[in-house]
């Protein structure tokens, strides 16, 4: 049994060119959501822009936003946040 399903934005649920999330995503994860199945997105958006397919009438249960970096909740809220460090980016380079 499917318990959750995770989902990229650009290019997947949201095409770049038109710059408008695809109809038969977002029926597709609205239908998700009605069969109980955690809806999760993960991206390199901030949360400003992640958080757009609420407008949709799609509401998931958790975003992944900046590549990992903040964790969202259902309500939008930050329930996790990684920073890197200027020191340790300075260290890699």
């Amino acid at each position: 049994m499917i318990k959750a399903a995770i989902f990229d934005i650009d290019d997947t649920l949201f095409d770049l060119k038109s710059k408008r999330f695809i109809p038969s995503a977002i029926t597709a994860l609205k239908m998700l959501e009605e069969k109980g199945i955690l809806v999760i997105l993960a991206t390199g958006r901030p949360p400003q822009t992640a958080t757009a397919i609420r407008e949709e009438g799609v509401n998931p249960t958790n975003i992944v936003c900046t590549n990992g970096h903040i964790i969202l909740d259902k309500e939008g809220k930050i329930i996790d946040q990684k920073n890197v460090f200027f020191r340790l980016g300075t260290r890699c380079v």
